[in-house]
């Protein structure tokens, strides 16, 4: 009796067929279309996974938020600077923290770089403070886009 089983013994639920022997490395791997069949089915089961973690978040009460240990996002609501000596210190900081990591745009009017991008993660962190602190780089002189 002959036995008709063919190449190398898989673990778990691996058809033969899905793999070739790389002469190369003397191993057998996944034949590149199977790799980006299971690699697509992953990350589409990932995705729906988190999607419908979303929903029920979106869904849940604020009660069973605070037993299951979720964390609720406040939005702030009001003035954004209480004073203005408040207000000049949050405009000074800021272009501290957007010297530290400057991006540098191209004038349209000289060819150097001398405009000042302001990037999604800035604009995203300060997204309050960004009507004075615009006015504030137009008193300084400083020249600005958005990137």
């Amino acid at each position: 009796m002959k036995d008709n089983k063919k190449g190398r013994k898989k673990k778990g639920n691996k058809n033969n067929r899905d793999y070739r022997y790389n002469s190369e490395t003397r191993r057998h791997e996944l034949k590149p279309h199977v790799r980006q069949q299971r690699s697509a089915e992953h990350q589409g089961a990932k995705s729906q996974e988190q999607d419908s973690g979303e929903r029920e978040a979106k869904q849940m009460k604020v009660e069973d938020a605070v037993r299951k240990g979720i964390p609720i996002k406040r939005i702030p609501t009001g003035p954004c600077c209480g004073s203005p000596d408040e207000m000049a210190v949050k405009n000074e900081g800021m272009l501290n923290e957007l010297m530290q990591r400057p991006k540098w745009a191209f004038s349209p009017l000289s060819t150097s770089p001398d405009v000042v991008v302001i990037e999604h993660w800035f604009r995203k962190k300060h997204n309050r403070h960004l009507a004075h602190f615009f006015e504030y780089l137009k008193l300084r002189g400083i020249r600005y886009t958005k990137g």
